[in-house]
């Protein structure tokens, strides 16, 4: 292989037009991440990207209120048995907005219940004091742990489209990055940067796509499907960076 040659010393019609292609490659980078963040930001029922958005899409969530679970379990201990059934039956219920401060009900309300069974450690200011960490003083506290959510992952024809979709795209995506990375200066140089950025783009495209369907079967692939992605997309950035940085700079001297 000729080393002398690389980027830098092709003309500069030709250095413009490969430019082009890659700032084409940068924008498609940064739109694909944000609509993975607008995409997933609420598929748990909650706001903001979290891990569960992505356990929520590739593997489900259902999980108990935790203030059910907590009902549950005994706590507080010495809670009336009347008082437990009327909270639990309005968390099993379907009306629990309507229901936590309904006038009809007046001291048996959820609101009521809580202002009086719960308040003295739950409170705002008795929670930070106290540590219990849990406020349950107003509805804008109680609605988040009064909620069960059950959700269940894409189903298996869309995450199959999915698949057949990016592996495609993002293989042919990594091939052109990886061609241009291997003609810039940095890979001709001989050092050991290029082919370890490259060997973590494919292993983390692979670990990444192969998580969605194993995700399916096993909580612990949601968090392959994090590092994968990781790995691939801080991989693409960086392999990207080489050759916009060649053909930014000018011609090599004789060239």
């Amino acid at each position: 292989m000729d080393q002398s040659w690389s980027l830098r010393t092709l003309s500069l019609p030709v250095r413009i037009g490969l430019l082009g292609i890659v700032l084409v490659v940068w924008m498609g980078h940064a739109a694909s991440l944000l609509h993975m963040y607008w995409h997933y930001e609420n598929r748990d029922e909650r706001a903001g990207f979290t891990i569960d958005d992505v356990r929520a899409a590739y593997h489900g969530i259902d999980a108990p209120a935790a203030m059910k679970t907590a009902l549950e379990a005994n706590h507080p201990a010495g809670l009336a048995q009347p008082t437990r059934d009327a909270l639990l039956a309005w968390l099993k219920g379907d009306k629990l907005a309507e229901n936590y401060d309904n006038l009809d009900l007046g001291e048996n309300s959820p609101a009521e219940l809580i202002a009086n069974n719960c308040n003295s450690c739950h409170a705002r200011k008795a929670a930070k004091e106290k540590g219990a960490g849990i406020a349950l003083e107003a509805w804008e506290d109680v609605r988040k742990v009064a909620f069960s959510r059950q959700i269940n992952p894409v189903p298996i024809k869309v995450l199959a489209i999915s698949t057949h979709t990016h592996a495609l795209a993002l293989a042919a995506l990594s091939g052109v990055v990886i061609a241009l990375a291997m003609c810039s200066t940095f890979a001709r140089s001989g050092g050991r940067v290029v082919p370890l950025l490259i060997t973590c783009n494919g292993l983390g495209l692979a670990i990444d796509i192969a998580s969605w369907w194993l995700a399916r079967l096993e909580t612990p692939f949601v968090f392959t499907i994090v590092l994968g992605g990781a790995m691939y997309n801080l991989s693409l950035a960086l392999l990207t960076v080489l050759p916009t940085v060649d053909l930014l700079r000018g011609k090599a001297r004789g060239g």
